[in-house]
């Protein structure tokens, strides 16, 4: 008895992967390239992007005590500002000159409209009269700056900071995607005038009047426009100081003729401003430069732009090293040598043509020799020898384009942190994974479906569904990440399970007697409803993920993100791709034309041109010559280039045949013990499967085994350390220490300094740089200020990075509880973003007195706690 099915019964909607084949191809393909096309515009981050629903208002009160600031700025901003929709907290922070209140907005909260909300309430506060205006500062961990860069060398901090703002951070401005450069440190210019308070009192003059003299005296403003004929002048007044002595002559008031001059009742200096920031780096004190990409910026791709820019590229480092050691001489002293040659050549053959002129008694030309040397110059410029070394001379000058080559010899800048370094590091790292993991796939394939046909058709599946996944990516603005490669390299291993089961019924229905392209719609047909259903039961899984709020839902979204669009293209793949090349097979040359396309064609010229009893119709056959003649031309190049295509691939084909074939029998190995232990496991799986259904006694003994097994899981999985994210080894550690509340800057700066030297002294470290103290335009803690500062340490680290750093925080921890002005210190690794502690207790009060108490007793009773 034999199955027999016509095929004409076979109707499907997939039925047209067999039949369209070249459109199926086209369709992939315009996939694959609009994918490979989107990875290059994804952006490299080492997290998603994620934003925190916190806006702060910042407001400066120059002068005020921290106790004023309270009640005349952050109580009244407090108060207006408390009953905005969605606010979940408000805080504030009130400090010498400054004020802070923080608003936490629940999350899902549109924060640009909470925003115009804040400004309107803003604008209805009364402030006191001497108090700036309140800024929004939107508070984003990814505004964390990328780099970090010291600009450090023996000259003056004034000199050093000026260098940085005018050379180095104006440059670095220009990348594009820079947001901002910040920079920290060093001495910002300042001209003091100290007023003498006797004389002032003598000649009955305030501040108030020496401070309007001044403003009036120091003018830069638009004045109008001014229209002459067809033209327009833009008008300024400009009377700006540019120098000490003509503030010292600035005439402060006129008195029966006399003129009091500035410079005879004060003392004008050039100083720098009060600092509130002091970096240093391995000890020596130094400038920091900040830098902040633009927030749809690639990190990795800005960071070697800046790199580039400030240290030069891989070419322009070798050209710098090859011109130090002397294996390239200087262009330039080159050009100037060859220049001092051609001349003194010219001038002497321009002087013996004068001379033999004279002797002939010809009279000496216009200009006599300076008119000789002057034409022999300007034929010098075209010279083609000196042309070659100016272009020498061009090419050095663009080599050392870097900021770092131009600085003075005394100065250098050095990349304190760099983000893109740890990001390319990780994407590597998780790339590698997704290949070798798509690798063992395949192999684990073939080790089951044992054809290289088969196993080829479901690899070429792999790379056509991971690169048509980036095109949904790039739309739903999802970036390269740690989070969706992961769930990329989660989809691996699901992307084959549908083309999997479409071939192995594709192989079913074949061995049913249909034909390969039947076999392929009936099979498609048959399984295209389950695999969808299965499909669509993960997607619903991970799909709802990109809704949850808050911080887990903003990491996990991308990787959620991802599996799902890497199922539904693997979906799709295993639905149309997958049966069109299973449905290919070889032409067969049975029924093939014996002749060529020559003899084809001429049979149709001829009976075109021949009428029904035979004879030739010459008018016609001489019309239709050409159009012939043309066609048979662009048939036989047609015919060529097919017939070297069809060869070019059959080598191809032949060669990659041949690998497979070598690897086939390396593979011989592995094959027999998997086909060893899968046979040993075939054989045992049917006896001890009817053992379980009929013995009762072996069945309930399972049961209780693994009952027992899970109860034992669940004991050590409750032991597990539970986090969001794990601590990151990069190599660099951070200690952050404080001092008593009221220290000065200075005094920090001293402690810091003498407690970096002792770590640089171990011998742990690569370098260590230090920051005291907070910028205002930083977003601060309340437990920050001129007590505190930061000790950034690379340390020399192998192949085993935590071991490493565990030794140096020993030694960190044994030098730093040496100190006894140092009242709390604190060591850290650079995290992927900020966290508030795991326990916080508040302790609120009206009596500061009293509240500082009441926090010292509950300090004292939660120290003894385990694990604190």
């Amino acid at each position: 008895m034999s199955l027999s099915i016509s095929p004409n019964s076979i109707s499907s909607f997939f039925s047209f992967t067999t039949r369209r084949p070249v459109a199926i191809i086209m369709v992939v393909l315009g996939v694959f390239i609009f994918g490979y096309i989107s990875l290059d515009k994804l952006p490299v981050n080492l997290l998603p992007e994620i934003a925190y629903p916190t806006i702060t208002v910042r407001t400066e009160y120059p002068g005020a005590a921290p106790e004023d600031v309270e009640e005349r700025v952050s109580r009244r901003i407090h108060e207006a500002l408390s009953v905005l929709p969605r606010l979940e907290q408000i805080s504030s922070i009130s400090k010498s000159g400054l004020s802070d209140v923080s608003l936490e907005f629940s999350w899902g909260t549109n924060i640009p409209y909470a925003t115009q909300n804040i400004r309107e309430k803003l604008d209805q506060i009364d402030l006191p009269d001497d108090v700036e205006n309140p800024v929004i500062l939107r508070y984003d961990p990814t505004l964390d700056p990328i780099l970090r860069v010291g600009v450090f060398g023996s000259r003056d901090l004034a000199v050093l900071r000026k260098i940085a703002e005018d050379d180095v951070q104006r440059r670095l401005e220009t990348i594009e995607g820079i947001a901002a450069v910040k920079v920290r440190g060093g001495l910002e210019e300042e001209i003091r005038i100290e007023l003498d308070a006797n004389k002032l009192r003598e000649l009955n003059l305030d501040i108030a009047t020496i401070d309007t003299r001044l403003a009036a005296e120091n003018v830069n403003m638009a004045g109008g426009t001014i229209k002459e004929g067809d033209t327009e002048y833009l008008v300024r007044t400009l009377n700006q100081f540019r120098s000490l002595d003509e503030i010292r002559e600035l005439v402060v008031r006129r008195t029966a003729g006399n003129a009091l001059r500035l410079a005879e009742i004060a003392r004008i200096t050039r100083s720098h401003k009060e600092r509130d920031v002091i970096t240093r780096i391995n000890g020596m004190e130094s400038v920091e430069l900040q830098i902040f990409k633009e927030a749809d910026a690639n990190i990795v791709t800005v960071a070697e732009r800046v790199k580039a820019m400030l240290l030069g590229t891989k070419s322009q480092q070798d050209y710098v090293l090859a011109l130090a050691s002397g294996a390239i001489k200087d262009p330039e002293t080159v050009l100037r040598e060859a220049r001092s040659k051609k001349e003194k050549e010219r001038a002497e053959a321009a002087d013996e043509t004068a001379s033999a002129k004279a002797e002939k008694g010809k009279k000496p030309p216009p200009g006599g020799h300076s008119g000789g040397r002057r034409r022999g110059l300007a034929a010098l410029d075209e010279d083609p020898e000196l042309m070659k070394l100016r272009s020498e001379v061009d090419k050095k000058h663009r080599m050392l384009s870097f900021i770092s080559a131009r600085l003075p010899p005394d100065m250098d800048v050095r990349i304190l942190s760099d983000q893109s370094g740890f990001i390319k590091d990780s994407i590597d790292e998780v790339i590698s994974s997704i290949q070798l993991g798509g690798i063992l796939a395949i192999l684990v394939l073939y080790f089951f479906l044992r054809k290289f046909a088969s196993t080829a058709i479901i690899a070429l599946a792999i790379p056509i569904s991971v690169v048509a996944t980036f095109a949904p990516m790039y739309l739903t603005k999802t970036s390269l990440n740690i989070m969706s490669l992961g769930g990329l390299a989660l989809g691996i291993g699901m992307l084959v399970d549908n083309s999997i089961i479409v071939l192995e019924s594709i192989f079913r229905c074949r061995e049913e007697g249909l034909s390969v392209p039947d076999a392929a719609t009936r099979g498609v047909s048959e399984i295209g409803g389950a695999a969808t259903a299965s499909t669509l039961t993960t997607v619903a899984v991970f799909f709802p993920i990109a809704f949850v709020e808050g911080i887990a839902g903003q990491i996990f979204r991308d990787q959620a993100l991802t599996v799902v669009f890497s199922l539904l293209t693997s979906l799709a793949v295993a639905l149309f791709f997958i049966p069109m090349l299973a449905s290919r097979q070889m032409p067969s040359r049975e029924g093939a034309e014996e002749k060529g396309f020559a003899f084809r064609a001429w049979k149709s010229y001829r009976k075109t041109c021949r009428s029904e009893d035979g004879r030739w119709r010459i008018f016609r056959a001489i019309l239709l010559a050409p159009p012939f003649v043309l066609h048979f031309v662009l048939e036989y190049a047609g015919f060529v280039v097919v017939f070297i295509l069809r060869w070019s691939v059959k080598i191809i084909a032949w060669k990659f045949g041949a690998i497979l074939f070598s690897i086939k029998y390396v593979l011989l190995p592995a094959t027999f013990l998997f086909d060893a232990a899968f046979g040993a496991l075939k054989r045992a799986y049917p006896p001890v499967l009817r053992m379980l259904l009929v013995n009762q006694a072996a069945s309930m003994l399972l049961f209780v085994a693994v009952g027992a097994l899970l109860f034992v899981g669940v004991n050590m999985a409750m032991e597990l350390g539970q986090e969001l994210l794990p601590e990151v080894h990069q190599g660099e550690l951070i200690v952050n220490v404080a001092l008593p509340p009221g220290t000065p800057l200075e005094k920090t700066d001293a402690i810091v300094t003498r407690a970096e030297k002792l770590t640089l002294d171990t011998g742990l470290l690569q370098w260590a740089s230090s920051s005291v103290g907070v910028s205002r335009d930083e977003i601060a803690g309340a437990e920050e200020g001129e007590h505190t500062g930061k000790i950034f340490l690379k340390l020399k680290t192998g192949k085993k990075i935590e071991e490493d750093e565990e030794r140096a925080l020993a030694a960190l921890r044994e030098i730093y509880g040496s100190f006894p002005e140092i009242q709390s210190t604190r060591f850290s690794r650079p995290t992927l973003f900020s966290f508030k502690a795991p326990l916080q207790v508040e302790v609120k009060g009206t009596d500061l007195k009293e509240i500082n108490f009441a926090a010292r007793d509950v300090e004292n009773m939660v120290r003894t706690l385990p694990g604190l």
